[in-house]
């Protein structure tokens, strides 16, 4: 009896290292796809500026699509461990801003890739409209890419 008992034991052990370690290989993966700006620099604020100057392009685009244009907004969303800027794709016009689909799985807000948020106007930090191959916005994007914000 003793016997077995270890050898329960011992897979137990080993399944739940198994997790423990799927579980650390998943987050590191998700970090690589995080980007911490810290505080925000002056690039950044000025990208943030022009995105915001130009939406009422980015309602133009929207306002009269073509078959393949894809649209999206970044956006902030603010939980308990500070402001996560996330993209939300398929964005339609509402009384307050637009409703989406969040188009990445949130570190922080809690809400899942799919899921249908509401964007205030006030909020948005970026737009891109894709069109016959060419990005029009994508600001921060940009900023980022460029390797202007550390």
């Amino acid at each position: 009896m003793k016997r077995v008992l270890i050898w329960v034991g011992a897979i137990v052990l080993l399944a739940c290292t198994g997790i423990v370690w799927l579980n650390v290989a998943a987050m590191t993966r998700n970090k690589q796809r995080v980007q911490r700006i810290g505080a925000p620099k002056p690039e950044l604020i000025e990208a943030i500026s022009e995105a915001r100057s130009r939406l009422a392009e980015f309602d133009e685009y929207l306002s009269k699509p073509k078959p393949t244009d894809r649209f999206a907004l970044r956006s902030t969303f603010k939980s308990e461990f500070g402001n996560e800027y996330l993209w939300v794709k398929d964005p339609i016009p509402s009384p307050k801003g637009y409703l989406g689909l969040l188009d990445q799985k949130p570190m922080a807000y809690k809400a899942n890739k799919g899921e249908l948020v509401a964007i205030k106007r006030a909020d948005i930090v970026d737009w891109m409209v894709r069109r016959d191959g060419t990005v029009i916005g994508g600001f921060t994007e940009k900023a980022l890419k460029a390797g202007t914000v550390q």
